[in-house]
C-alpha cells in the first residue's frame, strides 16, 4: 500500500489528516521497513501551484535525497517531522 503526502502549513492538511497518517505509520511501523519522508520544507509555492511543478519537483527530490543520505531515513518520532508549523 502506498500512501502520499502533499502538505503545506495546517491550510491544506488539516489535524485529523495528519493524526490518521501518524495511526497509519505506527499500525505498519512493526510490520514492514516504512520510512516517513517531510515534505520540503518551507514551501516557497503551493504544492497546488502546477505552475512551479519543476521547482516542486526539485525540492521534493532534494529534501527527500537529503533526507534519505542521512541515515536511510530512518528517525525516531517520524510525526515530530511532518507535523504542521509555521516559519518566522
Amino acid at each position: 500500500m502506498a500512501l502520499g503526502l502533499i502538505g503545506r502549513d495546517e491550510s491544506l492538511f488539516s489535524a485529523g489528516a495528519l493524526r490518521r497518517l501518524i495511526q497509519r505509520h505506527l499500525e505498519f511501523a512493526d510490520q514492514c521497513d516504512l520510512i516517513v519522508i517531510p515534505p520540503p520544507c518551507p514551501q516557497r509555492v503551493s504544492p497546488l501551484d502546477f505552475g512551479h511543478s519543476d521547482e516542486l519537483i526539485e525540492g521534493a527530490f532534494k529534501t527527500a535525497t537529503e533526507w534519505l543520505d542521512k541515515d536511510e531515513g530512518r528517525r525516531s518520532d517520524p510525526a515530530k517531522w511532518i507535523a504542521p508549523h509555521k516559519h518566522g
